[in-house]
Formats: C-alpha cells, structure tokens, sequence
C-alpha cells in the first residue's frame, strides 16, 4: 500500500473513517495500518474536493460484523 503517515480525521456512525494519508487511487480494499502496522481498517476510496482529497476507509469493526453476519449466507449459497 502506498500512503504516507496520516491520521484519522473523522469516523462516522456507519464506520466510515475520514483518513488524511495519501491513499493512491487504485488501492481499494488495501489495509489500512496504525503505527503499530496493525490492521484497523480497509481503505475503499479517495475523495477530491478542487486540489484536495481525502482517503476513505471502513472501519475494521465494520467489516468483521459484515463478514459476521454474511459469511454463513455466502456459504449456504455455494452449496446450493
């Protein structure tokens, strides 16, 4: 992933995270790190306003209870 360090800008009720890193379009679905490189998020877009932007990044808790709540369905589907 291609991004210089950032901080979290704003995080929204449905996990949306405002992030300032540099996220190069194209990296959508990358990890989005903490210093510590742990995973706290997924980076899904960057978002330009004139000269600048800002990357958007889903929560890492969003997307387990995504997965949570979908996963058992897509299997059940694949049996069928």
């Amino acid at each position: 992933v291609h991004a210089q360090f950032g901080h979290v800008a704003r995080k929204s009720a449905e996990g949306e995270l405002a992030i300032n890193a540099d996220v190069i379009p194209g990296n959508s679905g990358g990890p989005l790190l903490n210093t510590a490189g742990e995973i706290v998020g997924v980076n899904v877009a960057v978002r330009y306003r004139g000269p600048s932007h800002m990357g958007l990044a889903v929560a890492l808790t969003t997307v387990r209870d995504f997965i949570e709540e979908y996963l058992p369905v897509a299997k059940a589907m694949a049996v069928k």
